[in-house]
């Protein structure tokens, strides 16, 4: 769908709403409530950034009781990530990747 303009269009006009109408103040009080409820988010999220900000090491954070198998369960998962293979790298004198004259 291809649109043009029209030089002959009727102009524009938006409508304004009257500051003293019942819908304005409607308006105002929704427009009100959505900036408290974002200032209320955004001071939770900022105390919250900053709280896991001052957690500077590990044993700052809070500490849970594991059942004993739940933790020896998570050492071996560790154990077997420790152990995955790698690529090994390659030979420090190796020239086949570098160009040739």
């Amino acid at each position: 769908m291809y649109m043009q303009l029209s030089a002959l269009a009727p102009v524009y006009v938006p409508v304004i709403v009257a500051a003293d109408s019942a819908e304005a103040h409607i308006i105002d009080d929704i427009a009100s409530e959505v900036h408290d409820m974002i200032a209320e988010y955004d001071s939770e999220m900022l105390s919250e950034a900053e709280q896991a900000a001052s957690l500077e090491h590990d044993e700052d954070l809070p500490e849970y009781d594991l059942p004993a198998a739940v933790g020896a369960a998570l050492d071996k998962e560790q154990q077997l990530r420790d152990a995955l293979h790698a690529p090994p790298s390659p030979p420090k004198g190796d020239t086949s990747g570098r160009r040739r004259h």
